[in-house]
């Protein structure tokens, strides 16, 4: 989950000085786990084929045809939910990307961030992912890490960057 890196896209030797102030700290990205239903569906789709095959029972071909297509699309769709939803924290700001034809970025400043908080559902404590969320300083809006592995490990991780900046301006 934790990668260092110097910039997104560019090479140490094209980095500016204001790129490297902007080191990444974590990309964040939906976690699988979200998707263990889905995942779960295939599975049975998937030991629906095997146990026909296994005892000879045979089923119309269009059948066939339809369970092999339905598992496709379900791990198609469950790929492209996982990749529209992802998130850059560097030591100034978090970024957030939704969407992958049409995509958003928003920015929250480290700065402006006054509260940070963990929403999990029993599930998702069970399987240790689930919803951070940053409010700004403005108050105006909330932005949400969705369905990230390791919610309190990311949490503290902003709460560091937080302290961090709150140490060296008061300095």
């Amino acid at each position: 989950m934790r990668q260092k890196e110097a910039s997104v896209g560019n090479s140490p030797e094209e980095l500016t000085g204001s790129q490297i102030e902007e080191e990444i700290s974590i990309k964040v990205s939906t976690s699988r786990r979200a998707f263990l239903l889905e995942y779960a569906c295939v599975l049975t789709l998937i030991s629906i084929l095997g146990y026909s095959r296994l005892n000879q029972i045979v089923l119309p071909e269009r059948f066939n045809y339809s369970i092999v297509t339905l598992i496709v699309l379900i791990l198609i769709s469950t790929e492209l939910l996982k990749a529209s939803h992802r998130a850059i924290i560097t030591s100034s700001k978090v970024i957030i990307f939704d969407g992958l034809v049409k995509q958003t970025q928003k920015h929250i400043w480290i700065s402006s961030i006054t509260d940070v908080d963990i929403h999990q559902n029993p599930w998702q404590r069970l399987f240790n992912y689930g919803e951070i969320h940053l409010r700004s300083a403005s108050g105006e809006r909330t932005l949400r890490l969705k369905n990230i592995a390791n919610p309190v490990q990311v949490l503290e991780t902003l709460e560091r960057l937080i302290e961090k900046y709150k140490y060296t301006k008061n300095k």
